[in-house]
């Protein structure tokens, strides 16, 4: 059965490269992508994206996929993708217990799935509390809607608390070499 899915990405090591290639084993394994735009932003203990020097700054975009395999299987294959990008999986969280990041997937929908499904708790938490994770979201499908709440992305981005966040687009992402 196919099942869309929402990926968060990030990057703070050389992330057009890690992206870009991110996007292009994404692509491999599941055909069409829809890619949001994708946002520069400060680490999460500066939240000024003008203060932080370029080096610092965290890639985000938000990608859809259709899949054909159980969330947990996905989630295991996006750790293989993690890892061909450069990541080294420790036992601590790659933003947590190392500043540098070559690459973070998240789940953060799979279908309209809630709770724990196969190991993974669906919908992501990042959704509703990052704005690197829920503007790109909303941008992406604005009338897609969490499937706890209810509220389409773009309901939610509105109400979102802004006022902490700074993110910058970074033009032109995907066509810049």
């Amino acid at each position: 059965m196919s099942t869309t899915v929402f990926l968060g990405l990030g990057s703070n090591d050389q992330p057009r490269r890690n992206i870009r290639l991110a996007l292009d084993l994404l692509q491999e394994r599941f055909g069409t992508l829809q890619v949001s735009p994708v946002f520069a932003n400060a680490p999460l203990a500066t939240a000024a994206v003008a203060t932080a020097p370029d080096a610092e700054l965290y890639f985000n975009l938000v990608v859809s996929a259709v899949c054909n395999v159980p969330a947990g299987e996905l989630k295991q294959q996006l750790r293989q993708i993690e890892e061909q990008c450069g990541r080294v999986h420790t036992t601590g969280e790659c933003l947590q217990k190392n500043p540098v990041c070559p690459l973070d997937i998240d789940l953060l929908l799979y279908g309209d799935a809630v709770g724990d499904v196969d190991g993974v708790v669906l919908p992501h938490p990042d959704v509703l509390r990052r704005a690197y994770v829920l503007y790109p979201l909303s941008l992406l499908v604005p009338s897609g809607r969490h499937p706890q709440l209810q509220q389409t992305f773009a309901e939610l981005w509105r109400g979102f608390g802004k006022s902490r966040w700074e993110l910058k687009l970074v033009e032109p992402f995907l066509s810049a070499q």
